[in-house]
């Protein structure tokens, strides 16, 4: 199930993403409730509401957990709870700051916009897992299509605010200079079983092609870029990863299996990379960090703009 979570972060300052009807098209049986939590400009949430979100959130949680760990779902203490259901007011806060500023703008997501995003989260993630998230959140399917429009509303919202992001060609010299010259690339080839992972250094030891074995072997989603995963500096990767990957010296990789969480790893380290051979890469992270911190400035401001009343500690 951690598919649909995956399937519906479309908006990328939205921590959780998984927010729904909060008044409009779904949960209008629910507005009825007098015990409003909250006000957004003098749109209601209700209790009702927020335990909807709530649950939901207590499923994506589980289900990530469970698939973390691999034992079980894990308890949801008292103090997880609180932090849930604070986090989960403030998400009804944005879903209805985007909606009330989509209304301002004029801007609007047909029914077939909404459709058409609706069953490709259906095709992407199985009908059947779908079904199954669907009965263990409680949720319908107007409320997940609520989702998909609001998703839709904060994308048009955004375009021409994120039009307006530059990134010069001093940006892109400086960040290389800071964080990619002079420092070793790592690229890593992950497999599931030990056995396997020995193999394929005693392949590497008689001379295959490390990026070859990466792209026919690797379980890792960069298996396509031979397995490159970034230059090598602290605490970005888990520690038996980055322990191995920072005392590799150019063209060594390690010469027995390194275990972590995900697997086995065979790991490689290669000189940095050239400014020239860096330029698109980093341009393209940083338009991305740009873009980011430039959507995040405005619902920042339209937050510091409303009207935003939290009954919940009276």
């Amino acid at each position: 199930m951690r598919k649909i979570m995956a399937l519906t972060a479309v908006m990328v300052m939205i921590v959780l993403c998984m927010v729904s009807a909060c008044s409009k098209q779904a949960g209008n049986s629910e507005t009825n409730d007098n015990n409003t939590v909250g006000e957004v400009n003098g749109e209601k949430i209700t209790q009702a509401q927020l335990d909807k979100y709530v649950q939901l959130d207590k499923v994506n949680y589980q289900e990530a957990m469970a698939n973390n760990s691999g034992d079980g779902l894990s308890e949801i203490t008292p103090e997880i709870e609180k932090r849930m259901q604070d986090e989960m007011f403030q998400e009804l806060v944005t879903t209805l700051l985007i909606n009330q500023e989509a209304d301002k703008q004029n801007i609007t997501v047909s029914k077939a916009e909404t459709e058409q995003a609706y069953q490709e989260q259906i095709q992407s993630a199985g009908t059947a897992e779908f079904d199954e998230w669907l009965q263990a959140t409680g949720w319908g399917e107007e409320d997940v299509k609520y989702i998909v429009s609001t998703n839709l509303l904060y994308s048009k919202l955004m375009e021409p605010v994120i039009k307006q992001v530059k990134i010069s060609d001093e940006d892109v010299k400086a960040y290389y200079d800071q964080n990619v010259a002079g420092i070793n690339e790592i690229s890593h080839i992950l497999v599931t079983d030990e056995n396997k992972a020995a193999e394929i250094i005693s392949q590497l030891n008689s001379g295959a092609d490390f990026d070859q074995l990466a792209k026919e072997n690797s379980i890792d989603g960069s298996k396509d870029q031979g397995g490159y995963v970034g230059p090598a500096k602290t605490g970005q990767w888990v520690a038996p990863f980055e322990e191995a990957a920072l005392s590799l010296k150019i063209g060594e990789f390690t010469q027995t299996p390194v275990q972590s969480q995900f697997g086995y790893h065979i790991i490689k380290a290669d000189a940095a990379r050239s400014f020239e051979e860096s330029r698109n890469a980093i341009l393209i992270e940083l338009q991305n960090i740009k873009r980011q911190e430039t959507a995040q400035q405005y619902m920042d401001n339209l937050r510091s703009n409303a009207v935003i009343v939290d009954n919940r500690a009276e």
